[in-house]
């Protein structure tokens, strides 16, 4: 018999923050990465090599 998680016990949601955040400029690409992750100053797209531009998204906290 499988284990399945108990529907009725709540699911703790991580703790979220803004971030600044790198946003793909292709609108067909959905890639996005931390700006504190990125190596370059303005980097390309890790998916579709497009340009990118700064935004913010609310994401969870990195420790």
């Amino acid at each position: 018999m499988k284990n399945f998680p108990n529907k009725n016990k709540s699911v703790k949601e991580p703790p979220v923050v803004e971030a600044k955040v790198w946003i793909c400029v292709n609108e067909q690409c959905s890639g996005w990465m931390r700006a504190e992750f990125a190596f370059k100053e303005e980097p390309e797209c890790p998916l579709c090599h497009s340009a990118m531009s700064l935004g913010v998204k609310v994401v969870p906290k990195i420790s």
